[in-house]
């Protein structure tokens, strides 16, 4: 999902700066030629103030949102709107969790977890937050739109593409962003499912059953056990480790 962002933000500034430097269609003024005046104008359109009312809203909300991209899955992201949230792969293999009443981060893979303290070792994982893609739509905001209606956006930049964004999600948050490259005529579509909304289960931001619990310091260096030495599961029962460690500086756990 990480890499599927990063590309989409790129797309997305780059668009956006097109947007300004060729103009929103062929009977608008492109941005060099209008006025502060005018700049000021569709600055205040409304469009960019109510685009991040919504963001903000999604960042206090309670809510599990699925991320798909051209029909395939990204994963899960929950959050309690007060700080904690779970990022769930779409093949279920790997859950990163952070605790905030706890201060505690998790990534979990099978039977095993890593364990840290404090949000410095979770911040690289809130990129895949779907906040952090929206956001980077905003930006289009700044642009006066050329079609659509009160839950659909549309630009439409002719001999580069067009962006919809569409907002029917609860709360008129945003469930759909397509956008069409004029040259290749391909369409990329991102849809947010949304679900729990207002109410999701304390239990999202605990650690699953049965899991071994291996525990990382704030620097992402975690202790080495060896032959004989213990964790903890779960449960706070105490169990047997096998051989192996953490690589130096990479916070993975290599048995």
């Amino acid at each position: 999902m990480a890499k599927n962002l990063i590309t989409i933000l790129i797309a997305a500034v780059a668009t956006a700066l097109l947007l300004f430097a060729g103009g929103c269609g062929d009977d608008k003024p492109k941005a060099e030629n209008q006025s502060p005046q005018d700049i000021l104008n569709a600055v205040n359109n409304g469009s960019t103030d109510d685009f991040n009312k919504k963001i903000d809203e999604l960042k206090k909300t309670p809510i599990t949102v699925e991320v798909i991209q051209n029909g395939t899955s990204e994963g899960k992201w929950s959050q309690d709107g007060k700080g904690s949230w779970r990022y769930q792969s779409s093949d279920d293999s790997t859950i990163f969790i952070f605790n905030k009443d706890k201060n505690k981060f998790w990534q979990v893979s099978g039977n095993t977890a890593i364990e840290s303290s404090g949000p410095e070792n979770a911040g690289s994982f809130e990129g895949m937050n779907p906040v952090t893609l929206m956001t980077a739509f905003a930006a289009f905001t700044y642009a006066p739109r050329t079609g659509g209606s009160d839950d659909v956006w549309e630009w439409d930049v002719p001999g580069h593409g067009k962006l919809t964004i569409e907002l029917k999600g609860p709360q008129g948050l945003v469930s759909k962003v397509s956008s069409q490259d004029a040259t290749s005529n391909e369409t990329d579509v991102t849809e947010f499912k949304y679900s729990d909304v207002g109410s999701v289960p304390d239990s999202n931001f605990e650690l699953p059953s049965g899991v071994t619990v291996q525990t990382m310091d704030s620097s992402g260096l975690g202790t080495i056990p060896g032959v004989g030495t213990t964790s903890t599961d779960s449960s706070g029962d105490t169990v047997s480790v096998p051989n192996g460690g953490y690589s130096s500086g990479s916070g993975l756990y290599q048995p």
